[in-house]
């Protein structure tokens, strides 16, 4: 499954949606294997709220769906303000454990996105995320299966 999180502002999202190449528009990172239930269950690590399944779908449910391709997809979804903040605001000194902490609640993260490269990834994420609140934008999770 491609996923790309793109900063852009939710009233693109037909237009991300119909780009092809929309990498080369709107500030975006891929993200392969990391959807919305990864997404979720690292705001809840960062939140510091315990990751239970129950939870993490709660979590996902707050990512609303903008624009779709279809059946088939892709499909664009908005990340909640509440993640895009936590994520802008995660420290450099504090990567490391939040990567440890998100790949020990979850496996699909751990298994696709484990040891130092999850850490990276974080930064990079928070990066995006700071960008992103900076202009006024948000995260929108573009997913293509």
């Amino acid at each position: 499954m491609l996923i790309d999180l793109i900063a852009a502002h939710p009233d693109d999202a037909e237009a991300i949606l119909g780009t092809p190449g929309h990498a080369n528009i709107w500030p975006t990172l891929e993200t392969p294997g990391i959807g919305p239930m990864q997404l979720a269950s690292l705001s809840l690590v960062l939140s510091g709220r315990k990751p239970t399944p129950e939870a993490q779908s709660r979590v996902a449910a707050d990512f609303v769906k903008l624009a779709s391709g279809g059946d088939e997809g892709p499909w664009l979804h908005r990340m909640p303000d509440e993640v895009v903040a936590a994520l802008a605001h995660l420290e450099e000194h504090q990567l490391d454990d939040a990567a440890q902490a998100w790949a020990g609640a979850d496996d699909d993260v751990a298994h696709r996105w484990g040891g130092p490269g999850l850490a990276s990834l974080l930064a990079e994420l928070s990066a995006l995320a700071a960008s992103a609140l900076a202009q006024g934008h948000g995260i929108l999770v573009w997913v293509c299966p």
